[in-house]
């Protein structure tokens, strides 16, 4: 939608409550004339937070909903998710596990792929990994890492031996503020499926003993650099 639509908009419910533009200024507490602008479609005049207050004023959610070319949009998100699969599996073997990359699988028709699989041979643990950048489906991201990790545990004990006497699910998402926004309206729904969280997640990828679901905020991997007199810090878990 254009400003000029969104303008004629809120020109269209001020007039349904029956607000003259000094009314509806009073409303949101700004002045008329931000009012006359918004409703001319001259946004760039108006900052975000007064639009939104405007917007409560006369029952309106304001989003933003940013549009870039499809193609750049795909590159950086392959891009991103390319980074924090790279961390995970830093991060997993750091700490023993055995890891595959891309995992597939055909079960009866039942078939997917597992961003990251490893295997924890001491504690005979075995992960699955589910990596986003950003979740578009919350619904549909749940419903699938739930359904791997009932089909994949019996697969690979019999392709690879590796019989879990531990499975964890871990879903990996960046650490953005949009994501973690995402998550908090969306408390009720990621704790039942996802109950653990960053920290919890850290000691267990440590030492896997019984199951876990957990979701993990990760940052994107940072590009290694020198500094003088110090060599490359190691890759740190994400914030919890």
């Amino acid at each position: 939608m254009d400003d000029v639509a969104v303008g004629r908009g809120f020109r269209a419910l001020r007039i349904r409550r029956g607000w003259t533009q000094r009314q509806m200024a009073a409303q949101a507490g700004i002045h008329q004339s931000t009012v006359s602008a918004v409703e001319k479609g001259r946004l760039e005049a108006v900052s975000l937070p007064t639009l939104r207050r405007l917007g409560r004023a006369v029952g309106m959610t304001v989003e933003l909903a940013p549009r870039w070319p499809i193609a750049d949009v795909a590159r950086l998100l392959d891009a991103d998710h390319a980074s924090l699969v790279e961390r995970v599996v830093k991060i997993l073997r750091g700490h023993g596990w055995e890891v595959l990359l891309e995992y597939t699988f055909n079960h009866f028709g039942d078939r997917g792929s597992v961003d990251v699989l490893a295997w924890h041979r001491l504690r005979r643990a075995l992960v699955l990994v589910e990596v986003k950048s950003r979740v578009a489906d919350i619904q549909a991201t749940h419903a699938t890492l739930d359904r791997k990790s009932r089909v994949v545990p019996s697969i690979v004990a019999r392709e690879r031996g590796w019989r879990p006497e531990a499975v964890g699910r871990l879903l990996v998402i960046g650490e953005t503020h949009g994501n973690r926004e995402l998550v908090r309206r969306h408390a009720n729904i990621f704790g039942a499926a996802f109950p653990s969280r960053t920290r919890a997640v850290r000691g267990w990828i440590r030492d896997p003993v019984g199951g876990l679901a957990g979701l993990w905020f990760l940052t994107k991997m940072a590009v290694p650099h020198q500094t003088k007199g110090r060599g490359v810090r190691e890759a740190r878990f994400g914030a919890s």
